[in-house]
Formats: structure tokens, C-alpha cells, sequence
């Protein structure tokens, strides 16, 4: 049974329905289940339960733009650059912020930045709803609730918003190999 798991991992990951890091997690999680390690912990790390509630957000509270501020100063020589526009950034679920213009494709592309488009972790990954501490650490106490994924899904603005930052890094790293992208790179979810 073992083979079959790292031959479809294989197959899964040259055929690009999953990435690279996909790949490691689940190869890490073949060798644990048939005991090719010696005692390693189980790497999926504990699964807390999470209460989902009956209400959902509202639109305002999911998506919203972020209103510009002040010119971004670029070096010690004062030069100063053009702001991003208000349709470059948005808020999502309160604290995620989602900017077209990531280099970054960790955990996804796209993906959310807690607090501050700045800050390097946590993240979210917009897809599964997981949030991570680092490149492989999920926090699975922060993951979104059902009712949290319908709302930032069912809100057009936050797809389009999705579907115009595939397009910019598909553009800048055509080798990059979307994991997400089973029915193509601009097939979202559907919650």
C-alpha cells in the first residue's frame, strides 16, 4: 500500500495538482503511517475541534478595500514611490490582508497576511482555510470556520480580487505551478 500512496503523490505532484511542499507533507505522513521512522510524533500535530457558528459575517466585515495612506519612502535618499492603488489591497475577515503584488507563494497563491500586508507569518491560505506560523507549522486552532469560507467565496469582489493576483504572478513566474489549479488557475472554490 505504501507504494501506491508515493506513486500517486508522484503522479500528483508531476502532473502539477500539487506543489512541491504538498508533496514533502504527504511522503512525511506515508513514512509515519508505515512505520518507516522511528518514534516520530505524528506530523499532522494535534486537530483541535472548532465550534462553528450558526450566524455568518456580514459582506462589510469580510471584504472591504484599505484606503491609501501615506507614499511609501523606498530609500535614504527620500525618493518615494506611488502608493499601491485602494484595488491592490484588501481586508478580509478583519485581519487578513490579500495584495496583488505578492512575490511571495507560501503558503498559496494568493494568500492572506495577518494584521499587516507587511508581516511575514502568520498567513492564510484562502483555499483550505488553514493558518500558518511558518512554512510548514499550521496553527489548527485559527482555522476558518464553513460559515467563515462561504462568506469570503460567495463575495465577488474577493474572487475577482483572487483571479486578478493569479493572473499578475502567473505573468511574472510563468514556471510557477499552481497547486491549487485542478480545473485550471482561475478555478476558485465554490463554497
Amino acid at each position: 500500500m505504501s507504494k501506491e500512496i508515493f506513486l500517486l503523490s508522484d503522479l500528483s505532484y508531476a502532473n502539477g495538482l500539487i506543489g512541491l511542499v504538498e508533496l514533502q507533507e504527504r511522503l512525511e505522513i506515508a513514512d509515519w503511517l508505515f512505520g518507516n521512522t522511528q518514534d516520530q510524533p505524528d506530523p499532522r500535530g494535534p486537530v483541535d475541534q472548532k465550534i462553528e457558528t450558526d450566524k455568518p459575517p456580514s459582506d462589510e466585515d469580510v471584504f472591504r478595500p484599505i484606503p491609501v495612506q501615506q507614499p511609501f519612502v523606498a530609500s535614504a535618499k527620500a525618493e518615494t514611490r506611488k502608493p499601491e492603488a485602494e484595488a491592490m489591497q484588501f481586508l478580509a475577515l478583519k485581519r487578513w490582508y490579500f495584495t496583488i503584488g505578492d512575490p511571495d507563494c507560501a503558503p498559496s497563491v494568493p494568500h492572506g497576511h495577518e494584521n499587516s500586508k507587511t508581516q511575514k507569518w502568520p498567513k492564510i491560505n484562502p483555499y483550505t482555510g488553514k493558518v500558518f506560523t511558518s512554512i510548514h507549522a499550521e496553527d489548527t486552532s485559527r482555522r476558518l470556520s464553513r460559515e467563515e469560507m462561504k462568506a469570503l467565496w460567495r463575495n465577488s469582489d474577493f474572487v475577482e480580487h483572487c483571479r486578478d493576483h493569479v493572473k499578475w504572478y502567473a505573468a511574472q513566474f510563468p514556471e510557477y505551478r499552481f497547486i491549487n489549479a485542478r480545473r485550471g488557475f482561475l478555478a476558485f472554490p465554490r463554497w
